[in-house]
């Protein structure tokens, strides 16, 4: 199960990100059940104006969802799409509590009526929804393309891959590296860190969402060329990797993914 914000605004001098139909797509893909939220509770950010931070989702929409989950005997998929006919209903109510939530932090937040247009226009249908999702995620695809971070140990080409689904999802994303074997592809998400051996959980965890997506691609197309896809999780660090270094519970999370790529048919490899 995931708790998913419809709506999640930091403030005016903060990001605000809405949710989009692919996340319902890869979900439902996963066999995943979606509970949709919205915050009701939040703190000024202690070092920088106009920012809100420590979030809190409203309790009660939490439990009626868990709630109905104990007595739904469907697919996640059709749970997904019953839950897309209360994203308008929920939307409204998370920019209601925004409004309230500014005010009583004395925040300034993002524009209203631009989020209430938007929450209109997907809230029209599965249709329309999917229609603006798409072409939001293909313009974060080209921008993700031609960021470069420095801190970022990788060596290859980063590439453009759109993934298609039975479900009707289309996922626009961007391959840290890139590069042709023979007939293999080779697709590497890479994960970085400066002061550890290891990324953070939460980075490995976003690496291995990408990396199941690879693992489960039954066709790759380079120029209408086929390729056997080989996913790979890289994970780079300003230190040398030692797993001995490692503590208990990093040496136990290490091998959870080892296992994990194991099972799952990637690799893991270090830099």
């Amino acid at each position: 199960m995931a708790i998913i914000p419809v709506i999640k605004d930091e403030g005016k001098r903060g990001d605000r990100d809405f949710l989009q139909w692919d996340t319902i797509s890869l979900m439902s893909l996963l066999n995943v059940y979606v509970v949709l939220a919205y915050y009701v509770r939040a703190k000024r950010n202690p070092n920088r104006e106009n920012k809100i931070t420590n979030q809190e989702f409203d309790l009660e929409i939490l439990r009626d969802g868990f709630h109905q989950l104990t007595v739904y005997h469907t697919s996640a998929l059709h749970w997904n799409i019953e839950q897309v006919k209360n994203v308008g209903a929920v939307g409204r109510k998370a920019i209601e509590s925004y409004r309230r939530i500014g005010k009583e932090l004395d925040v300034a937040m993002h524009g209203f009526e631009s989020a209430e247009k938007k929450i209109e226009d997907i809230a029209r249908g599965a249709a329309e929804f999917r229609a603006i999702s798409r072409i939001q995620a293909r313009e974060a695809q080209n921008r993700e393309l031609n960021v470069v971070n420095p801190k970022e140990l990788l060596e290859g080409r980063k590439a453009r891959i759109t993934i298609e689904n039975y479900l009707g999802g289309e996922y626009y994303l961007v391959v840290d590296e890139a590069r042709i074997e023979n007939n293999d592809a080779i697709l590497i998400e890479g994960k970085h860190t400066v002061k550890k051996l290891l990324p953070s959980e939460a980075d490995i965890k976003d690496g291995l969402l990408k990396t199941a997506l690879y693992s489960n691609l039954s066709e790759v197309f380079v120029d209408g060329k086929s390729y056997a896809p080989k996913p790979t999780l890289k994970l780079t660090s300003k230190l040398p990797f030692d797993y001995k270094g490692l503590s208990a519970n990093a040496q136990r999370k290490y091998d959870l993914l080892a296992k994990e790529a194991r099972a799952n048919g990637f690799t893991v490899v270090h830099k």
